[in-house]
């Protein structure tokens, strides 16, 4: 495998805005999630400029995650949902800290949803909406919500392939020769908690 002539590492590949988002009663505020460097995060923007007002580390196999418990609300739909609370390590106090809590539900119109609630920002809630145009009624017993849940659960595989390719890393004297790993990290810094649900947790997210 040879390298373009201007992408000195896969790392330089841009994958910061692979699904996004904006906020069911506020457009201005998106959740968009993306790859940077080997790591996937989700990251919410409100306005025009600036950066993320807030940043949630994704583990490495978040997409196997988000499929099995969406699978799980799914059978319990509509006005179904789980909540997981997000951690990072505390390294004055040598322990997990509760940073935020993600929330991945059916509301009551089978649109599934994104919720994130986290200190210094209001419980947002973010659609899983399908982007195609197509009138999805001729299809018996498929609808638009059902695809849009899906395309979503996809684009996450996608995210984890993203996360493997720009964690590899080349030094100087390995630019023509096969790529070797980097040193990508997952999960040494950040972790996912157990899903949670039918919990006090659950009836503290206001979603």
């Amino acid at each position: 495998m040879t390298m373009a002539p201007n992408v000195q590492n896969f790392g330089d590949l841009s994958f910061d805005r692979m699904w996004q988002s904006n906020a069911d009663k506020d457009r201005n505020t998106t959740l968009v999630i993306g790859v940077y460097r080997g790591r996937a995060s989700m990251n919410i923007f409100s306005g025009q400029t600036g950066g993320p007002r807030l940043k949630l580390p994704l583990p490495k196999q978040h997409n196997v995650l988000f499929r099995t418990v969406f699978n799980h609300v799914r059978k319990t739909a509509p006005d179904s949902k789980i909540t997981i609370p997000v951690t990072q390590w505390d390294q004055q106090e040598k322990k997990l800290k509760t940073i935020g809590h993600v929330t991945l539900g059916i509301d009551t119109t089978n649109m599934a949803y994104i919720g994130i609630q986290a200190t210094g920002v209001e419980p947002v809630k973010f659609p899983i909406r399908s982007d195609l145009k197509w009138d999805l009624s001729v299809i018996p017993e498929i609808n638009a919500n059902q695809v849009a849940l899906d395309g979503f659960l996809a684009e996450m595989d996608n995210v984890c392939n993203a996360m493997n390719l720009t964690s590899f890393k080349f030094e100087p004297s390995q630019r023509t020769a096969p790529y070797t790993k980097g040193n990508y990290t997952s999960g040494k810094q950040y972790s996912t908690a157990a899903p949670v649900s039918s919990s006090d947790i659950d009836d503290e997210i206001p979603f």
